[in-house]
């Protein structure tokens, strides 16, 4: 018999249903003294990961900078049966080019601004890509749950 565990992961093509509805995920990154630092963060999925960019003197960046374990929550659900969600550990990847950081943040403009094209987000993006680090997150892990599967 399965356990109430296994019964309520969620498969792939439910954890991309659920990416795509979440706006905002929970970042973790490890503060200097290995405390958790967390913040909520704007997302998109570029080249099937999780893809998000930040202020390259923010906290997190700097966090990320010294150390690549990253942790990313993913919520949905107001009553407990309609909860699920999906906690995603990795290791960030940091791109501090300009261009790399352009291409990400014009990824997340487009996933907040519907229909806006991909040369108006660009537009959008170019006037802070300088400023930013693009991040990707390398999955390692992933522990998710529906509660919506308990019947």
């Amino acid at each position: 018999m399965a356990t109430t565990r296994a019964s309520i992961q969620m498969n792939d093509a439910e954890l991309r249903t659920l990416y795509d509805e979440v706006r905002t995920i929970a970042l973790g990154t490890v503060g200097r003294d290995g405390s958790p630092h967390l913040s909520a963060m704007w997302f998109a999925r570029l080249d099937g990961k999780i893809s998000f960019w930040s202020y390259t003197t923010a906290q997190k960046t700097v966090n990320l900078g010294r150390d690549r374990r990253v942790s990313c929550l993913f919520e949905a659900g107001e009553a407990y049966d309609e909860l699920r969600g999906a906690l995603v550990r990795g290791r960030a990847v940091l791109f501090d080019d300009y261009g790399d950081a352009l291409r990400i943040g014009a990824a997340v403009a487009m996933r907040y601004n519907p229909g806006i094209d991909q040369e108006a987000a660009e537009r959008v993006a170019a006037r802070q890509a300088a400023k930013r680090t693009g991040i990707q997150v390398d999955i390692e892990d992933i522990v998710s749950w529906d509660h919506r599967k308990l019947g």
